[in-house]
């Protein structure tokens, strides 16, 4: 399981952060902000070559589900959009486990 609790260096393709922002209301500048927030990292579907992860965690109090892959020392963004209710369930247990310990 990957947790992120230094700073991190991100990468990503402006023209598609722009298109990101059009389809799902967040661009990729604004979604590095998931990762200073208490969040989840969730194996998700991985391409040929390429192991991806999906970042789970909330922002302005939507939850958001973030698709990255790290290259190095480096995450690549890949999309982000809403979390579906699955995920922002696993989320919320995840986050009540912690208060909870």
């Amino acid at each position: 399981m990957l947790y992120f609790n230094k700073p991190v260096r991100f990468e990503f393709d402006r023209k598609k952060s722009r298109l990101n922002w059009e389809r799902h209301g967040i661009d990729f500048e604004d979604a590095q902000a998931l990762w200073a927030e208490f969040h989840i990292v969730l194996p998700a579907k991985s391409v040929p070559g390429e192991e991806r992860y999906a970042l789970v965690a909330r922002l302005d109090g939507d939850c958001w589900m973030a698709v990255f892959t790290m290259r190095g020392e480096v995450v690549r963004l890949i999309t982000c959009h809403r979390a579906d209710g699955r995920l922002e369930r696993e989320y919320e247990d995840q986050n009540q486990k912690k208060d909870d310990s």
